[in-house]
């Protein structure tokens, strides 16, 4: 099992705080994102990529028609 740290970083986030498993007994950690804002990221989306940020990323990249 890998393990993460508190520091870590994962794209645009930095892993703050381990916040223990959830009632589907999956570790979730809060991570602070290069924008400021705050997010509760589940383990398994951090190790494998899945989320790199609090959706900020996402959000700037759309564009208006």
């Amino acid at each position: 099992m890998t393990t993460i740290r508190i520091g870590e970083r994962f794209g645009a986030l930095t892993v703050i705080e381990d916040k223990g498993t959830n009632h589907e007994s999956r570790r979730e950690w809060r991570c602070r994102c290069d924008c400021g804002a705050e997010t509760v990221v589940l383990q398994s989306n951090l190790l494998s990529g899945k989320t790199r940020s609090c959706g900020c990323r996402i959000n700037s990249r759309r564009t208006v028609d």
